[in-house]
């Protein structure tokens, strides 16, 4: 038996796709309800401490419901009204057939600390799968709310914010029979960027990935039909078009590491209450990827990590996913075998997470305000508080030789214009001055073999990646990428040709008169990671 973990994963272990996509039509675009009056239940008043709001009037159709409101769910005394319309008709497709009355909860809309459990009285017929779903009159149908355990007289469901929802069954034989597919891509949809630790998340920011992808293809995608997310923010850190080089893309390293970051500290643990089977959960991920034709996530754990991944499409018992860890691979499902999920990875427990039921979208959508209004530099974490760049003339007795500065970022560069006979040591050094960190330098978006780089005429645009050692998990950190132009002129060759003989560079350099000793002009692109 399956039992519910719905701790936020906190621990990740860390080619265009085809475009032709037949999508699933909305069951609920066209969705409305015909209800009658409202009927109020109860209001009542639960403190800090929690409490359990019970519902005891045998004449009506929610006698029996529930709601378990842990200690701690919220800091203040909170009111709840509970009410509910009877669903009189509706424009559903037979994808959804209410069987519950409609049902609104308020408490202020706020999101509680831990979540909550709902117990609904509801006859479910023979043969039929229920599920919860979350409605609104302009919108239709909005969520999916996750199943903790259903009979034929109950349904439970778990959520840390409540509107208004209704109770849905369907015939299992159809659930099975379907193969929706909501159009979101691998490749497409998703970062382009892959799952590493960084120093805000160490242990990898899946969660901050999947999250910040739904989001986007939710709300900036669908709703405002903005571009698809992939490569969209490539043309960070002040260099635009590296496709094949993740690492520079530093505003999207950034914003997902904090939103790791943000629910990580909001994170929850109910992992003692018990779950669906998977065959069950296989239902779950079909039914509500038909009805809302929104991707859904799924968190899946061991005994010592955790991951979060978006399940897009589902067919022939296999729930196709977009995993952080690859990004643009549209093949990676997680396949059901004789009533059981098989393992994927190290992962063997499976569940049904809810953005919207579970995670504040007012939250995301204050990140990422703030990420396109002012760029990640001002909204969120440094990448680079330890970072020191240095870069120096080349030379082979006294390199990397020089007095840091308190600023964390260091340019000191000199050079020296000579003729083209002696190109080869015409060269800048990168100075690292933390021990044991790895660091990949770039010229001019070509890798270097060495920290010693040397320089052409004109803009020599270097990149240096900063990789730290692994945690005592075993896992790198991504530790910060900058991009430093240094420019070197020719101007004095034409000025003053006799300075551009042949010289032998280590014997000579103390004896080169100051009028043939020039100077590289240097600066950085991008102090910081602004987009």
């Amino acid at each position: 038996m399956v039992f519910l973990s719905l701790i936020l994963i906190s621990g990740c272990i860390s080619t265009l796709q085809d475009r032709n996509i037949t999508e699933t039509s909305k069951d609920s675009q066209q969705l409305s309800l015909s209800t009658g009056s409202k009927i109020n239940l109860i209001t009542t008043d639960i403190s800090s401490t929690g409490g359990i709001i019970s519902i005891n009037k045998p004449n009506e159709p929610l006698n029996g419901f529930t709601i378990e409101i842990p200690k701690g769910a919220y800091n203040n005394t909170t009111s709840f009204e509970i009410s509910y319309k009877k669903i009189k008709n509706s424009t559903f497709s037979t994808i959804v057939n209410p069987i519950s009355p409609l049902i609104s909860i308020d408490n202020g809309g706020n999101y509680s600390d831990v979540p909550m459990i709902v117990t609904i009285p509801v006859n479910i017929p023979d043969g039929q799968f229920a599920m919860v779903f979350s409605y609104d009159s302009k919108e239709g149908i909005t969520d999916a709310l996750p199943l903790v355990k259903s009979n034929s007289t109950t349904i439970t469901i778990i959520t840390r914010h409540f509107s208004s929802f209704f109770v849905s069954s369907i015939d299992r034989n159809l659930l099975w029979s379907l193969s929706p597919d909501t159009g979101f891509r691998p490749g497409i949809d998703t970062w382009q960027i892959m799952n590493y630790g960084t120093v805000l998340s160490p242990g990898g920011a899946c969660s901050g990935i999947s999250i910040t992808e739904l989001w986007y293809y939710l709300v900036k995608k669908i709703k405002e039909n903005k571009p698809p997310l992939y490569g969209l923010y490539d043309s960070t850190n002040g260099h635009v078009g590296t496709p094949n080089r993740w690492q520079d893309d530093v505003a999207a390293i950034v914003l997902t590491s904090q939103v790791q970051y943000d629910y990580e500290q909001d994170s929850f643990d109910i992992s003692k209450q018990q779950f669906l089977s998977d065959s069950d959960l296989y239902l779950e991920f079909v039914n509500a990827l038909q009805v809302i034709h929104n991707p859904q996530l799924l968190s899946m754990w061991s005994a010592q990590k955790g991951h979060l991944v978006i399940v897009y499409r589902a067919e022939n018992n296999k729930l196709f996913i977009a995993d952080p860890n690859f990004p643009n691979d549209t093949q990676r499902s997680i396949d059901l075998q004789n009533g059981e999920f098989s393992q994927y990875g190290e992962f063997t427990n499976y569940s049904f997470f809810s953005l919207k039921a579970l995670e504040s979208s007012f939250v995301l959508s204050e990140r990422w305000k703030c990420f396109e209004r002012n760029g990640a530099s001002k909204c969120f974490w440094d990448p680079y508080p330890s970072f020191i760049v240095e870069l120096q003339e080349y030379y082979p007795w006294n390199q990397c030789q020089g007095v840091l500065s308190s600023d964390p970022f260091v340019f000191r560069t000199k050079s020296l214009e000579l003729d083209t006979s002696v190109d080869t040591i015409r060269k800048v050094a990168f100075c690292p001055h933390i021990l044991n960190e790895e660091y990949v330098i770039y010229k001019n978006d070509q890798k270097v073999a060495s920290t010693d780089i040397p320089l052409d005429y004109g803009e020599n645009v270097i990149g240096i990646y900063r990789i730290i050692p692994p945690d005592d998990k075993g896992n790198y950190i991504w530790g910060g990428f900058v991009y430093v132009t240094v420019v070197r002129s020719d101007a004095r060759k034409e000025n003053n040709p006799s300075c551009f003989q042949t010289l032998d560079y280590e014997s000579n350099f103390g004896n080169i008169p100051d009028l043939c000793v020039g100077a590289i002009s240097k600066g950085y692109s991008n102090q910081g990671y602004s987009n």
